[in-house]
């Protein structure tokens, strides 16, 4: 996460300002990344995998048995979702934020300031195959606030041996009601709740235009109100184009991937190999917007929610409109406007 600057509790000023730059930092931070992408796109197919191992445990494979033997001790551990499970150290040790800067000349941007006596819910979009500007974000949120950044994810997580545990020690938490209700209520320095609002269906958005899944996300809407948790949007400009994906929300790996909530996608990487975790070297702008004030109500009306949420929708699309430009003149004419999930898009061979 990197060290703590002077937290600055300043008022809100609108004006957007560069918080991290391109920066080439050598070899090593690039490889941190790459390992890490690996990480994020091969943990998706841990589930298809387990029956490989159950065989190869049967059939008498070391690696396979001594998997086993791991996850019975992971499972016999207590597991603390949340602030009491996460691992500081272990969040900073593993923060590639510098890397992206270097492999994508990638760039944060903000436009607005925290309040340490706030809580704030960071909406965060496109998911892309995972949130890979996540990292640029929670590190500027810590050295410029202090905050420590949970993150929300499918109930899924919780099952898988291993893979639950380290994803605990960054700050995992459940996306479901009940646990969102509590964690974006938490004090500072655990003041902060990253949100995927389009879930898994939002990785099979974005492929061929800027898309995302949001007219048909509104419970946080409900729970910000129920809160009085502030709603910040964010969008990272770029992240559709980190990979090439090959399955659309139409299909049916999409359909598959909701039901077992995990993703099931085919892409490649740099240099057209599938399933290759290399990414390709296309720009990033990471932009964190202005926090929606939000009142707490105890029982918000339905009007009340979706006036909420129409304020959110226009200022994600009015967040997209001002920074589209930052990735350049010929991006921002190929991704001129960002579609919702039940908007037609036009039709155009694939980026």
């Amino acid at each position: 996460i990197g060290q703590a600057r002077s937290p600055a509790w300043s008022a809100f000023t609108p004006e957007a300002r560069v918080v991290y730059s391109p920066a080439k930092l050598g070899i090593f931070s690039e490889l941190k990344v790459i390992a890490f992408c690996a990480f994020f796109l091969w943990a998706n197919f841990i589930v298809a995998f387990l029956p490989l191992i159950v065989y190869g445990a049967y059939a008498g494979s070391y690696f396979c048995r001594a998997y086993f033997v791991v996850a019975a001790i992971d499972f016999a551990a207590p597991l603390r979702p949340g602030v009491r499970g996460m691992w500081p150290a272990w969040c900073r040790w593993t923060s590639f934020a510098d890397g992206l800067c270097s492999y994508f000349d990638a760039e944060l941007v903000v436009e607005g300031e925290l309040k340490k006596d706030k809580n704030y819910l960071l909406c965060y979009y496109p998911h892309g195959l995972f949130g890979i500007g996540y990292s640029l974000m929670t590190k500027h949120l810590y050295e410029a606030y202090g905050s420590i950044t949970l993150f929300t994810a499918a109930d899924v997580i919780v099952y898988i041996p291993i893979l639950r545990r380290i994803m605990t020690w960054w700050g995992y938490t459940s996306a479901s009601r009940g646990p969102m209700v509590k964690n974006m209520q938490h004090a500072y320095p655990f003041n902060v709740l990253e949100l995927h609002p389009d879930g898994i269906a939002g990785m099979f958005y974005g492929t061929r235009h800027e898309q995302i899944v949001l007219n048909k996300r509104k419970g946080f809407c409900k729970i910000a109100l129920q809160t009085g948790c502030h709603i910040v949007p964010s969008y990272v400009f770029g992240a559709n184009e980190v990979y090439t994906r090959y399955f659309e929300h139409t299909g049916a790996m999409a359909k598959l991937s909701s039901v077992l909530q995990t993703s099931l996608v085919v892409w490649t990487g740099r240099w057209g190999i599938p399933m290759l975790p290399v990414p390709h070297r296309s720009k990033l702008v990471a932009v964190i917007g202005a926090p929606i004030e939000v009142t707490k109500v105890a029982e918000p009306t339905k009007e009340e929610v979706e006036a909420l949420h129409a304020k959110f929708v226009a200022e994600v699309r009015a967040l997209y409109d001002r920074h589209k430009g930052r990735m350049g003149a010929e991006w921002a004419a190929r991704r001129d406007k960002l579609y919702l999930e039940d908007e037609k898009t036009p039709s155009k061979k694939r980026d």
